[in-house]
């Protein structure tokens, strides 16, 4: 097996190189996360970018311009959203008397869960 693994290492070296660096930022991300009692915030991430889609899918719908109707848009906006739940629960983490991290984050999940669905359901757009 490991000689498998040597014969195909010119072929692959860039993949296992990215392959073992994922693997060590997402270890590090994975304890960290659980260590500020976030575990729950990848849910969150991932709805808040379905947000972002459904924003930017919205925004091209509206507009009739060829630059909006790019790829591009839809994931910038799912890139922001993301970064912004990100920054928003860690906000919220050295507040107290406030709301949790942990109640923030399942509220954007449930608004980034839910309201695509609402924005989406009237568009004509929205079953693609």
């Amino acid at each position: 097996m490991i000689a498998d693994f040597a014969a195909s290492w010119p072929l692959f070296a860039d993949t296992y190189l990215a392959a073992w660096l994922i693997a060590g930022l997402l270890s590090v991300v994975g304890v960290w996360v659980v260590a500020r009692d976030q575990i729950f915030l990848g849910a969150a991430v991932s709805q808040a970018s379905t947000l972002g889609t459904a924003v930017a899918l919205f925004v091209q719908g509206m507009a009739s311009s060829h630059a909006l109707g790019s790829d591009a848009l839809t994931f910038l906006f799912a890139v922001l959203a993301s970064i912004s739940t990100a920054l928003i629960t860690s906000h919220a983490h050295g507040r107290k008397g406030h709301e949790s991290p942990e109640a923030i984050t399942g509220w954007v999940f449930l608004v980034g869960g839910s309201v695509p669905v609402i924005m989406m359901a009237h568009d004509p757009h929205g079953l693609e």
